[in-house]
């Protein structure tokens, strides 16, 4: 496969002044389990526990029958771990177009799949940033060709009103709990139609060890004690931006290849290790209830910030009842440099730049002006602001005609 490749090296960006996922705050916990509210409880369905998804995901690719003599059907707006496993299995990834909205492309779904030319066993889908696709018709198209449904749920978690909308439908659902809870650590694989498919003695796992456990323990005391950065000052942003516009700017280094080598963020070696057992214990004592209301008010709190700011949009104009976010899609006309300024200032962002060539024209607009901005329940309201303070003052005052020097 071709890839677009891209090394900000060159940048010297420093690291984000605001932690871009949740660790673990004072007010994170409750004493009682809230294990009913959780995204482990998926009662009478086969789960098994990864270090993270993507390891998760390769287990459910080859369910699935992926492999040599299997491809995968995959969305063209995709981080690369949602493909390695794919290829660690030797099989070919073929990606369908998705719309603005970031819902697949029907008719260009149904033409891949009645294709005589390649032999497809499993769709994945993604439900982005949290907002749960529609999987009805996805489900009875993949019903028509033999094709196993995969759900994405790395930006989702299955509690209150969004339990019955992700995770159900299709034939395996895959969760990344780390990105909603303080835990650093896990991957949820769920089997919704075959019973005992994940029986220990047809797919091992490799217990956690010991000391990844006391490392994991160590590190969220740690970031316990520390708290919040306290050293981000919103006086000094416009000084900040004025700053890094009279710096010479250098650009990042950015090519398209032919590469089948998984990426660095894919380690063979923690395919089959079961997630930390602590970090589960803590999941089951998070405040549930602080954790979807903090992530919809940033969330909200987001909307409105850039609904006031030229050159940017929000890709989701209204977050639905019921919908917990991952985080906030910000949509960018000028990347370059309005990109650089913000992670120049230590603006939290991540963003798909390292993404397969397709001919999808929405990913690769996608690939480098769609933002991921942090909703996060830990974030402060002073951290927010912080950050809002950073993004208006840079797609307000850097001119976008800014080139590098």
């Amino acid at each position: 496969m071709k890839f677009n490749f891209f090394d900000p090296t060159p940048c010297g960006f420093p690291k984000p002044k605001v932690s871009l996922l949740p660790v673990l705050g004072r007010s994170s916990l409750v004493y009682t389990s809230s294990t009913g509210n959780s995204v482990f409880e998926f009662c009478g369905k086969d789960k098994r526990y990864y270090t993270r998804g993507r390891y998760a995901l390769y287990a459910a690719y080859a369910l699935a029958g992926v492999g040599p003599s299997g491809a995968l059907l995959a969305p063209a707006y995709h981080c690369r771990t949602m493909l390695d496993p794919a290829i660690r299995l030797g099989a070919n990834v073929v990606l369908y177009p998705v719309n603005r909205d970031l819902t697949p492309n029907i008719g260009a779904l149904r033409n891949l799949l009645a294709s005589k030319d390649i032999h497809i066993k499993a769709m994945l889908v993604t439900h982005y940033f949290g907002m749960p696709q529609q999987l009805v018709d996805l489900k009875r198209l993949c019903n028509e060709f033999s094709v196993s449904l995969i759900e994405d749920c790395a930006h989702s978690i299955s509690v209150g009103g969004n339990a019955n909308l992700v995770g159900n439908v299709g034939n395996y659902a895959v969760f990344s709990p780390y990105k909603f809870f303080p835990s650093g650590d896990g991957g949820l694989l769920i089997v919704n139609d075959s019973a005992d498919e994940l029986h220990e003695s047809k797919w091992p796992t490799k217990s956690p060890r010991i000391f990844a456990e006391a490392k994991w323990f160590v590190e969220s005391i740690i970031n316990y004690f520390r708290g919040p950065n306290r050293d981000i000052d919103i006086n000094l942003m416009e000084t900040d931006v004025s700053r890094l516009c009279a710096v010479p700017n250098s650009p990042p280094y950015e090519t398209q290849c032919e590469s089948y080598d998984l990426s660095r963020h894919y380690i063979k070696e923690q395919e089959n290790c079961s997630g930390l057992i602590l970090p589960r214990c803590l999941i089951k004592h998070t405040n549930i209830t602080r954790l979807v209301q903090r992530r919809r008010e940033n969330f909200q709190f987001w909307i409105r910030v850039v609904s006031k700011l030229p050159h940017c949009r929000a890709v989701f104009q209204n977050l639905p009842e019921g919908v917990v976010p991952y985080m906030f899609p910000l949509y960018i006309d000028y990347p370059n440099p309005h990109f650089y300024f913000m992670k120049m200032l230590g603006v939290p962002i991540w963003r798909w730049d390292e993404m397969a060539v397709s001919d999808c024209p929405v990913a690769s607009d996608y690939r480098t002006r769609l933002l991921h901005l942090p909703c996060h329940q830990e974030l402060t309201s002073k951290e927010m602001e912080w950050m809002s303070i950073a993004i208006t003052n840079v797609i307000q005052k850097v001119p976008v005609d800014a080139l590098w020097n």
